[in-house]
């Protein structure tokens, strides 16, 4: 080894709410183990279309970012390597009504999906992290009256996060949704 180089092991997997690198240098026979990844979570807020008024909102709930080719994380590794094919903007949030569990290698909800734009992005720094917020907003109008199981976000026009809710939406008339959403970049 050259004398002021580091020694570097990564190990990294694949979890059901993000994909997780470790840093692990040995100094002085102690391990420093230092997170890097993306991860998202969600809450929804059901609102009175009259009035304006949450009748109810639920937990924040954990999010799957897809890693398949030219979607979700593989997006960003492209931008890094300098590829900018796709775009890597936030864009869109989805709600389908399909019911199946989502795996990484998604491309789509599938189902009917029925998509709105994303509101009142903002970022923050928080320490190692930094927290990417915003809002979809469904209108009474704009999302038909349906049951709706799984909730994306895209890049660009493709699919970068998906999850089965962990409560299905049951719109009816009158209703209208604001999902809020965080992305987290360790």
């Amino acid at each position: 080894m050259f004398m002021g180089m580091t020694q570097v092991m990564l190990e990294c997997g694949i979890s059901q709410v993000g994909y997780k690198c470790y840093n692990v240098n040995m100094i002085e026979s102690k391990i420093d183990k230092e997170i890097i990844g993306i991860t998202g979570k969600y809450r929804i807020n059901k609102i009175d279309s009259k009035t304006g008024s949450i009748l109810s909102q639920s937990e924040w709930f954990s999010n799957l970012v897809v890693s398949s080719n030219t979607y979700g994380r593989n997006l960003i590794g492209r931008q890094m390597i300098g590829d900018t094919t796709y775009p890597i903007v936030l864009d869109s949030m989805t709600l389908s009504t399909d019911n199946t569990t989502p795996t990484t290698a998604d491309t789509s909800l599938g189902g009917t999906e029925i998509a709105t734009v994303l509101d009142l992005l903002t970022i923050t720094s928080s320490g190692q992290a930094n927290i990417i917020t915003f809002s979809g907003f469904y209108t009474d109008v704009g999302l038909p009256n349906d049951t709706y199981y799984k909730i994306g976000i895209k890049m660009g026009g493709r699919l970068f996060t998906a999850t089965l809710l962990a409560g299905e939406i049951v719109k009816d008339t009158g209703e209208e949704f604001r999902i809020d959403y965080q992305i987290t970049l360790n």
